[in-house]
């Protein structure tokens, strides 16, 4: 009775933890996929392209252009990457206290279950219906099978744990490509305004227009080049991902299967043993009635 109860129990909280949990990744995904401000503030852009153009020469506007958007765009992608780890960190915080919450109402059912049946034991062996063999013997297996649903628990929730964290890692490589890209093509506008802005400025400077025009073409192409790369790198992770817990995986099947052998050969001595044991005392029953 008590362990059904447990059972449409557990099952209940299963359902509303596993909710809380996509709540938590859905919160996670949305977070991190507004971190960049995608819109280009062209007034800003272009009231310094002016200001630049007042205090220095044209060759000194190249230079400044050049160091303060390098400047920015490393501060920029630091702050990014900072705000990703932060925002993993409190969803995982969330999922780590969900998931002890709920192996702690498991752990608290299991022994609501087992400690009415020690007292049932131990009421038993004082009103003399156990024998101080029978009472040990069965409290060692209550025991010992209280302990194996322990372990069920804990292997139980060192899954959900794995699985939780993968999902989370996903989702934060994910976002981290798409950001990474948002962040890079309003960098790359950004770069465009300022150098087209600085051009019309620059008169009879042809030296100077060739040079900026031949780093937004590169500029261009960096671009892409990046997107190809980035997909690439996601790619790869995810794929190492799942080869990291493939190889989890078989290496505690390995593990298992070596434990289980171990037992079997413990388990067959045994028999072995007590085989032995009853020769023996079948030898010396013999023995004695011949004498």
């Amino acid at each position: 009775m008590l362990a059904a109860r447990r059972k449409k129990r557990k099952a209940l909280n299963g359902i509303v933890s596993e909710e809380k949990n996509a709540k938590v990744l859905a919160e996670f995904k949305r977070a991190t996929g507004n971190m960049v401000n995608e819109n280009l503030s062209k007034d800003k852009t272009l009231e310094l392209v002016n200001r630049m153009g007042v205090e220095f020469n044209n060759d000194e506007q190249v230079q400044v252009s050049e160091n303060f958007l390098d400047k920015k765009g490393k501060q920029e992608l630091v702050e990014l990457m900072n705000t990703l780890f932060e925002e993993r960190a409190a969803a995982l915080r969330t999922f780590m206290f969900e998931l002890m919450q709920q192996k702690q109402r498991d752990l608290d059912d299991l022994r609501d279950e087992y400690e009415p049946q020690r007292q049932l034991l131990k009421q038993r062996h004082a009103n003399g219906l156990l024998t101080d063999e029978d009472y040990k013997q069965k409290l060692e297996a209550l025991n010992q099978e209280e302990h194996d649903k322990k372990m069920d628990i804990e292997i139980q929730y060192h899954e959900k744990e794995t699985e939780l964290k993968e999902d989370l890692e996903r989702a934060r490589i994910e976002a981290e490509t798409e950001q990474k890209q948002l962040l890079k093509d309003r960098q790359h506008q950004e770069k465009m305004l300022m150098f087209k802005a600085i051009i019309g400025n620059m008169g009879d400077d042809n030296e100077m227009k060739n040079y900026l025009a031949t780093q937004m073409a590169e500029s261009q192409q960096e671009i892409e080049i990046y997107k190809k790369r980035a997909q690439k790198e996601q790619d790869k992770k995810i794929n190492e991902m799942e080869a990291d817990k493939e190889r989890a995986m078989k290496e505690l099947m390995e593990r298992q299967e070596r434990m289980f052998s171990w037992e079997d050969q413990v388990r067959k001595d045994e028999e072995k043993m007590m085989e032995q044991f009853k020769k023996q005392k079948e030898d010396m029953m013999a023995k004695k009635l011949a004498d």
